[in-house]
């Protein structure tokens, strides 16, 4: 069992540095300062991948962000299966209302102004059948408005969901560049990943350390993350 030699954390086989403190565990080579070749990384070849992991830290970061901001707009504005439409009834009740209002209305006031006439009941006949095309023609106007209203509301109701599946598509295409994106940089950063550690997985802790080898503090990346470490700088 491998130990720390500075905190006394216990280590796996694999790790290059204590999760711990940051301490570089000796006898394995570190792929932060060793080139694929097996060379040692020059100053400038360490500034280097220095600045290309705060890049690929920071896209990792805005990718992952963005990624949840996506996939929650994407839920949020998911259709469900049974779409609401209006109905012409909806619209059209209050018409079948009026009509009954109307017919009695006027077969009241006609029966009332024939009422001392002499040929009343000829005129009460055309009054009761004048009373039933009053009925029947605010039923078809209100037919033909209460259709009309129903089928703007519709179309605006299918235009309002065209453009949340319009939406939705940008969204769905960003999503998936968006996830490129995130697989890409974590696919950079997952070999560098087993030897940086946690806390120093991003944009400005891995500035910092690319300053202070530009600054001559440290000769490479894992003498810097040593340098860096608060238990190093404590002790």
């Amino acid at each position: 069992m491998n130990v720390c030699a500075k905190c006394g954390k216990i280590l796996q086989v694999e790790d290059e540095f204590c999760s711990k403190c940051g301490t570089p565990v000796e006898g394995n080579l570190n792929i932060l300062d060793v080139n694929s070749d097996g060379t040692l990384r020059t100053r400038e070849e360490s500034i280097e991948l220095a600045e290309e992991l705060a890049n690929k830290y920071e896209i990792y970061d805005n990718a992952k962000s963005e990624i949840e901001d996506l996939e929650h707009r994407l839920k949020v504005t998911q259709l469900s299966d049974v779409r609401p439409r209006y109905s012409t009834f909806r619209f059209f009740w209050k018409y079948f209302i009026w009509s009954y209002v109307a017919m009695l209305l006027f077969l009241i006031i006609g029966l009332i102004a024939i009422s001392g006439s002499s040929s009343s009941d000829e005129a009460a006949v055309a009054i009761i059948w004048i009373s039933v095309a009053v009925y029947i023609g605010v039923l078809i106007l209100g037919g033909v408005l209460a259709t009309r209203k129903r089928n703007k509301l519709n179309a605006e109701l299918e235009a309002a969901e065209c453009r949340i599946l319009e939406k939705r598509r940008i969204a769905q295409k960003e999503l998936e560049e968006k996830k490129a994106e995130f697989n890409a940089a974590n696919a950079f950063l997952f070999p560098y990943n087993r030897r940086v550690p946690s806390s120093f997985r991003h944009k400005h802790r891995m500035r910092k350390v690319k300053d202070m080898i530009i600054s001559g503090q440290a000769q490479n990346i894992s003498e810097a993350i040593t340098f860096c470490s608060p238990r190093s700088r404590e002790s």
